[in-house]
């Protein structure tokens, strides 16, 4: 039986090394979690290795000012600084919060005699993929614990690694900010898509559906799709997918590009359904808070989408490249509200069962437990 830890006694210091602090899932777990610290007996420190950042700011006014520590381009220099920033601050744990950055705080780490969490954010051979053999051993096997938050990305871990502590934490929805407000009567049906403008997230595949659907129903239904998400600096198709659009006759009135969204729970609020056609995902915070808003969730079936979405229940998860069969979904809920709200209620009552803070705060905190020296 593991020692109990009296956390009480003692302010325990986590120093978050952060890759990006962008517009993304990740990053807004991140800001959610330090949020729920705030009066806890865990102090938080924030490195990250890029500046001037979607969440920087955010996360400022918070109270936890940020260390830079990526100014240069070459590994070992930003190795250097977060090794130097890491002594002086002397944590009782590091947690990486980007599965690139596992490997930088895998080594510190060890140096130090200091407890690791790393982080699987996607669904793991999407992540490898990208890293060289070096990068790859240090992020997997030097962190203490590896925190995944699917089901199917540590099916995949364990598929190639042995011997790993690997936890299940699923992310967590704020429903003081994502809730259910009904909506007016219209003819205006409304099909949101969240995420950033790269070529995971397949926007060009929701573009294809929503001409799809408009042709589909005519006059009845005046259908509008909107696309809510930024690109990366290193890759942005904003450009390519409003040339795509262009190309099929999709103007203003039926297609919005709304960027990056500071206020994205009144977006969700005035749309009717959330469409995902992602290639490969974690567990996307889209669709949680989509479903805590009372939208019915159309997917396909990757990451823990299948493990959060009750089929014909809560929502649909469809095959990542049959277009027809979203095309056919989406038409079933435009023609029968009565199917339309009881998706949303099904999938409201999941998230308030399984996606909330305190289960997220619970499994982390015994997590930290676990690992702090006894």
């Amino acid at each position: 039986m593991a020692k109990i830890i009296n956390l009480s006694n003692k302010k325990y210091k986590i120093c978050f090394i952060v890759g990006t602090l962008t517009c993304g899932g990740t990053e807004r777990q991140l800001y959610n979690y330090l949020k729920s610290l705030i009066p806890t007996e865990f102090s938080p420190y924030v490195l990250c290795l890029t500046k001037g950042d979607y969440w920087e700011e955010k996360i400022v006014k918070l109270g936890f000012p940020i260390i830079h520590t990526g100014s240069k381009k070459f590994v070992l220099y930003k190795l250097f600084k977060l090794f130097i920033n890491i002594r002086r601050i002397n944590p009782d744990i590091i947690y990486s919060t980007h599965f690139f950055v596992n490997a930088y705080a895998g080594l510190i780490g060890r140096i130090l005699n200091i407890p690791i969490i790393g982080s699987v954010r996607s669904d793991f051979f999407s992540e490898i993929d990208a890293l060289n053999f070096l990068y790859k051993k240090f992020a997997v096997r030097y962190p203490s614990v590896l925190i995944a938050n699917s089901k199917k990305a540590i099916e995949n871990i364990k598929h190639l690694y042995n011997n790993l502590d690997i936890r299940l934490v699923n992310n967590f929805v704020d429903n003081n900010k994502f809730y259910f407000v009904p909506k007016k009567e219209s003819n205006r049906f409304i099909i949101l898509t969240v995420g950033r403008l790269t070529h995971e997230k397949r926007h060009d595949r929701f573009i294809n559906i929503i001409k799809s659907i408009i042709n589909s129903v005519g006059n009845q239904y005046h259908i509008v799709g909107v696309i809510a998400g930024s690109g990366r600096i290193n890759e942005n198709l904003e450009l390519k997918l409003k040339e795509q659009a262009k190309k099929l006759g999709l103007g203003d009135n039926n297609l919005k590009f709304l960027g990056s969204v500071d206020d994205i729970e009144n977006v969700y609020r005035n749309s009717d359904l959330l469409l995902l056609s992602s290639k490969f995902e974690g567990s996307p915070n889209c669709v949680l808070e989509a479903m805590a808003s009372g939208l019915p969730v159309i997917s396909t079936k990757v990451g823990s989408i299948p493990e959060i979405i009750k089929h014909g229940e809560s929502g649909f998860v469809i095959d990542p490249y049959d277009e027809d069969e979203f095309v056919s979904y989406i038409l079933n809920i435009i023609h029968n509200k009565e199917l339309k709200n009881k998706l949303g209620i099904s999938g409201q009552s999941i998230i308030e069962k399984n996606f909330l803070a305190k289960n997220f705060n619970d499994n982390m905190k015994q997590i930290l437990i676990d690992i702090l020296p006894k």
